[in-house]
């Protein structure tokens, strides 16, 4: 059994005393770090090293570097929080190594991160190994898509220097490298969907629907609609393609059969939900072999429409006065108004769930309508309570805002008849 002697140095910064403790054997050197008394003397660490977490401060890998019987290089890496357990279980499976197997005099040193005055320096995490780096650039690609962050974050300045001051040996890759790797994603996770659909279902149906980008491009999306075999439904998003102008049914039928040709979705797909835009029908017109259904929550939006074409002129001055609120000035009123005139005590910095602000609506959503009108009949008497304080002030500005308001304002009946078509449309909505 080898002989140890234990030397203790102690750093001190002003508030964060650390016992650095050194632990020297016969054959290796381990420098392990202590805080709160703890100490790390487990003998798995004459056969490997421990490195920090890249992510978790309060995990660290295990890296075993001896070789194989075979003379290969064990590539093991084992993350753990604290307990060796799983360490000891793999050393003795793997290797046959157990507590007082005597290590190799060429084991490498292990060393720990240094913590002095609040700058941490290691050996562990100055050097770069190709799977290390490979392994951050990992973590580097899955933060920007899963986070929808841009990438030519890569290229700014500020972003490098962040990441240089973590690890200057990581070399960070370009913005020309991770386009390159969407792709290859992309060319990857196609093909396990594919075979996911094709073992998973009998049959699929698809949902088809154009839409424009802020940029006003035209984009044509197609969702997979499935039910596996333990009854559970799943939507795979199979493309958002970019459509040139003029989006004609043609041009719709032919981009919507390649996309189902590179799926190989042939015998499998039979209905396909659309809106009730003439470019759709006329796209499945020309589709023997797909049946088009309408889409119920289009086809409400119609009829919605269409009904509410007898209030147009009352629709407008709704828009109008909502409007009005929706400017910084007139909104600050309508805070205020509620602000004194509410009987919940104010909670500071809680307005948006004790005080309400106008809402527009979109035309294209009923819904919104209904919403935005709901919101207005709320606001309607702290509407009346600022165009009173307007009317008393003495400022010029607000007594044209008040004369402004009150021509705006809605009438009697026209407030009524709002209230009644909440009450239509809350049927629909419900």
């Amino acid at each position: 059994m080898s002989t140890e002697n234990t030397s203790k140095k102690r750093a001190r910064s002003e508030d964060n005393p650390i016992i650095t403790e050194d632990i020297i054997t016969e054959d290796i050197v381990t420098e392990d770090i202590i805080e709160g008394g703890s100490k790390l003397r487990s003998w798995v660490y004459n056969w490997g090293e421990r490195v920090s977490h890249p992510t978790d401060s309060k995990k660290y890998i295990f890296v075993y570097n001896q070789k194989l019987e075979s003379g290969e290089n064990c590539n093991t890496k084992i993350e753990t929080s604290g307990p060796t357990g799983n360490i000891i279980s793999h050393l003795g499976q793997r290797h046959k190594i157990y507590e007082h197997s005597k290590p190799p005099s060429s084991t490498p040193s292990m060393k720990q991160v240094k913590i002095n005055n609040y700058t941490i320096s290691s050996d562990s995490i100055s050097q770069m190994t190709p799977d290390r780096q490979k392994y951050l650039e990992t973590l580097l690609f899955e933060w920007l898509v899963l986070d929808f962050q841009p990438l030519y974050l890569l290229k700014s300045p500020s972003f490098r220097r962040f990441i240089n001051a973590l690890n200057e040996n990581f070399e960070l890759p370009n913005d020309k490298k991770f386009r390159k790797r969407i792709f290859d994603a992309y060319e990857f996770s196609q093909k396990q969907l594919k075979q996911y659909i094709h073992e998973n279902s009998s049959s699929v149906s698809l949902t088809c629907d154009l839409w424009t980008s802020r940029s006003k491009q035209g984009f044509l999306g197609v969702t997979c609609h499935l039910i596996t075999p333990d009854f559970e439904m799943k939507e795979i998003t199979l493309a958002i393609r970019y459509m040139p102008y003029p989006h004609t049914g043609d041009a719709i039928q032919k981009e919507l059969e390649k996309i189902i040709s590179e799926w190989e979705l042939q015998d499998k797909v039979f209905f396909c939900t659309t809106d009730n835009a003439a470019s759709m029908k006329k796209c499945f017109n020309q589709i023997s072999w797909l049946q088009r259904l309408s889409c119920t929550a289009h086809t409400i939006q119609l009829v919605v429409g269409k009904g509410l074409l007898a209030a147009e002129v009352l629709i407008a001055r709704a828009k109008r006065l909502i409007n009005f609120f929706t400017s910084p000035k007139q909104n600050e009123r309508l805070l205020d108004a509620q602000k004194k005139n509410s009987e919940d005590p104010e909670e500071e910095g809680d307005l948006h769930t004790i005080f309400y602000r106008a809402i527009t609506d979109v035309e294209t959503r009923w819904s919104s309508t209904f919403i935005a009108w709901e919101r207005l009949i709320i606001l309607k008497p702290y509407i009346d309570i600022v165009i009173s304080s307007l009317n008393v002030s003495k400022d010029r500005n607000a007594k044209d805002d008040a004369k402004r308001l009150m021509k705006i304002n809605l009438t009697d009946d026209e407030w009524n008849t709002i209230r009644d078509l909440l009450e239509i449309l809350g049927l629909l909505l419900n």
